[in-house]
């Protein structure tokens, strides 16, 4: 018999809904140990694909500013350390 799961997001009915879960926060308790926080969902492969394809239009961007980032404090060091010489 197949498993069929209500995709979360577009509600319908599919057999080909996987259960994703997402760690998003790490958090210390009293004890001091770490736990991390999760959100699970039902998500069909159309609505999947849409996600990832979002995910990428978002995270590319911000990729190029961090490696900006690293480039910017590689020159300044790369600066500091010839005037050191």
């Amino acid at each position: 018999m197949m498993d069929i799961k209500i995709c979360d997001i577009c509600k319908d009915r599919k057999r080909d809904s996987v259960r994703y879960s997402y760690a998003y926060d790490r958090k210390m308790d009293a004890a001091g140990s770490m736990s991390d926080e999760w959100e699970t969902y039902d998500i069909c492969a159309q609505c999947l694909a849409t996600i990832l394809i979002r995910t990428l239009d978002r995270a590319i961007p911000a990729l190029f500013e961090r490696n900006q980032l690293i480039i910017s404090v590689l020159k300044e060091w790369k600066r500091m350390v010839e005037k050191r010489k």
